[in-house]
């Protein structure tokens, strides 16, 4: 039996850049989304017949009155049964939103090439992310989506 692919967009934050965050951040931080894609990653990691990989597109307070930070890099991770990117994020005002549906839209087209029948999950509602998922749809018809 060969294993279902999934492919989980979110928000969340991965350890190290939990950290660098809570490092970086100026004030109070939300991470109610956060915990709840981190709830729902760790119920999927559990599943033996899929293969999951996680992309992070994470949202942060802009440079620089909430964060200390302009760039972040992209990270890449094995964490139990998931292979878990983030996209690299300049942390300007309006740049972020533009650079982040561009860096979202070139990482799912590297992916899609290599791998083929995805079914993909996104969990946040937001603009962006599914902008850039749309934008890399176009030039491709291998995958399914699903909205949480």
């Amino acid at each position: 039996m060969s294993k279902r692919t999934i492919l989980f967009i979110g928000r969340f934050f991965p350890k190290k850049l939990y950290e660098t965050i809570l490092k970086d951040s100026k004030g109070k931080i939300v991470f109610s989304n956060h915990n709840f894609e981190m709830s729902l990653l760790s119920g999927l990691e559990e599943q033996k017949d899929i293969k999951l990989t996680s992309i992070s597109c994470p949202s942060v307070y802009t440079y620089p009155y909430h964060n200390n930070r302009i760039w972040t890099k992209s990270e890449e991770y094995e964490n139990e049964n998931n292979h878990i990117k983030t996209t690299s994020f300049c942390n300007l005002p309006i740049i972020n939103k533009l650079h982040q549906v561009l860096s979202l839209s070139l990482l799912l087209l590297r992916y899609y090439r290599n791998h083929k029948d995805i079914e993909v999950i996104i969990n946040t509602p937001s603009f962006f992310l599914m902008l850039g998922f749309f934008i890399s749809k176009v030039f491709t018809k291998r995958i399914k989506s699903t909205t949480l």
